[in-house]
């Protein structure tokens, strides 16, 4: 991950993984050399999965930081259908980060 990416895992439990004894999957992608890193907390639903990462791409591709606009899409969602699962995504890493331009 030499070029310090944003990467979004977004599968179910990518956050709190069970799997790696010794390392959580979002640490491992930061020793790898990400520059954040958004997870799922829990298993997701695959309508969810695609909604919230359409929602997601459409707001970074806007340059908004990667914060904003997680709490934007989580409103969104909580707003227009009464669902909360958006709180299941969470974020690693710098507060500012955005795609580059």
């Amino acid at each position: 991950l030499a070029g310090a990416p944003l990467v979004i895992l977004n599968a179910c439990e990518t956050g709190p993984s069970r799997y790696m004894p010794h390392v959580d999957l979002e640490d491992a992608m930061f020793q790898l050399g990400a520059f954040g890193v958004v997870v799922t907390q829990v298993s997701v639903w695959m309508t969810l999965g695609h909604e919230f990462a359409t929602r997601l791409f459409a707001r970074l591709s806007r340059g908004e930081r990667v914060t904003d606009a997680m709490t934007m899409v989580r409103r969104e969602l909580q707003e227009e259908k009464r669902n909360p699962l958006g709180l299941l995504y969470a974020y690693y890493g710098h507060p500012a980060a955005s795609f580059r331009r």
